[in-house]
């Protein structure tokens, strides 16, 4: 045991004392059992039953959590753990209110913990750090977002990259082919067998478009299926009308048949036009005419 200056060093904590008898508290309470503790809390608990404490004034309240903060700091990491660990145990399922959860956040304002960097404050004294930290990570965000920027100027977008970007985001939304898609399917499974296949689905993307059928017997032909409403709309896009959709995949080199919607209720007049157009080989299309 060390004594310097008046003062009683603990020889396990290393902790100094002003007296001999708060030495003996000190070790007490480190070698004490839950039980003791849960005890001798109990004792102080009663004793200060029915008793008034002054009212401190705002110097003393400050000298007293910077003690106490001390004596947390200089605290065995040990004792600290099973300190913490009967807190924990006497917290749970309490309810704290937000007058007292406030009372805690001010009480920290402006203290200086002694295990913390040199120069770290917590509360109203960290806006200069908070600055600092955001203008150091607002430069380094720019900086990636420049090399960023710059490797998409050097980077060409070729139609295969186009093409399998849109196939990409059409999977994502999972399709489905609606009811006059499934009808249209169906006429062609039945009358022209294994010539059609669905690829409405993003299977296939020609010139940032999907079509709705493609021929698969080496026959560049597609059948594009209109709906009465969606293609009738005023003011609607020229790649969305018959002779814009038929010039667009007229420049990849395929033939294109517009079936409306409406000719679907005429199945007879319908197979014959298909038929038509696959005799033909989609001859009917000169690139510049629907």
């Amino acid at each position: 045991m060390e004594i310097r200056k008046g003062k009683i060093k603990c020889p396990h904590c290393g902790r100094e004392f002003s007296s001999q008898r708060a030495l003996s508290i000190h070790l007490f309470r480190i070698n004490e059992t839950p039980e003791q503790a849960k005890l001798h809390n109990q004792r102080i608990s009663q004793s200060l039953a029915g008793r008034r404490l002054t009212t401190l004034n705002e110097q003393s309240l400050t000298k007293l959590s910077q003690s106490l903060v001390r004596a947390h700091a200089q605290m065995p990491i040990e004792r600290k753990l099973k300190r913490n660990s009967r807190i924990s145990e006497a917290l749970v399922g309490r309810h704290l209110s937000e007058s007292h959860k406030q009372h805690c956040r001010d009480s920290h304002i402006g203290l200086r913990y002694p295990n913390r960097k040199k120069g770290y404050k917590l509360g109203s004294q960290t806006e200069v750090h908070k600055e600092k930290v955001k203008h150091t990570w607002f430069k380094q965000g720019h900086s990636v977002a420049q090399k960023c920027i710059d490797a998409l100027k050097n980077y060409v977008r070729t139609e295969q990259w186009e093409a399998k970007r849109i196939s990409s985001v059409i999977h994502a939304c999972h399709p489905s082919p609606n009811k006059s898609e499934r009808r249209l399917d169906d006429i062609l499974k039945i009358y022209f067998p294994g010539q059609w296949q669905y690829v409405g689905n993003g299977k296939i993307v020609i010139g940032a478009y999907c079509p709705d059928f493609i021929n698969i017997n080496s026959q560049k032909q597609i059948i594009e299926l209109f709906g009465d409403y969606w293609h009738t709309r005023p003011n609607i896009p020229y790649h969305q009308t018959e002779i814009g959709r038929k010039e667009i995949f007229s420049q990849y080199g395929y033939k294109t048949l517009i079936i409306w919607e409406r000719e679907l209720k005429n199945e007879e007049k319908l197979i014959s036009k298909i038929h038509k157009f696959v005799l033909q080989g989609g001859d009917d299309y000169d690139g510049a005419k629907g």
